[in-house]
């Protein structure tokens, strides 16, 4: 009976704390949805393989949506819709623009968010040997 008793404590216990997981889990990612689709961002800053090419970016918006899909604005119209997905717990974001122009082509792929506040994000992504480097900023 004792066993029963303990086994019984145990699951619960068990049970309770994945439930808090789930929770706290769920408020991360409601965190990152709410500071990612409030307002629109900008590219202030582009590098790839060193050479700095922020200008093929000037003319565009970027609005992060709550259904994990994003625009590419460009003159207030939408020219391309692409998904996103942000992982608070690995510091990651991943851009996927189908048919893309030239410049959004290049933010497709996951990129490492190495800092951060609510109203900007500076990542980095190496793809086939080529470093680049994005600041993004909230408009």
């Amino acid at each position: 009976m004792k066993n029963l008793l303990t086994l019984t404590v145990m699951a619960f216990l068990l049970l309770a704390s994945t439930g808090c997981k789930k929770i706290i889990d769920k408020q991360k990612e409601n965190f990152v949805l709410s500071v990612m689709s409030d307002g629109q961002w900008k590219v202030t800053r582009f590098i790839e393989a060193k050479d700095t090419i922020t200008s093929q970016f000037s003319d565009y918006s970027f609005q992060f949506n709550r259904d994990y899909t994003v625009d590419a604005i460009i003159n207030g119209a939408i020219e391309n819709k692409g998904t996103w997905e942000g992982n608070p717990e690995t510091m990651d974001i991943t851009a996927d623009f189908s048919n893309p122009a030239e410049a959004i082509g290049k933010i497709n792929g996951t990129w490492r968010i190495y800092q951060h506040s609510l109203s900007y994000v500076m990542a980095s992504q190496t793809e086939s040997g080529i470093e680049k480097y994005l600041r993004l900023d909230k408009k």
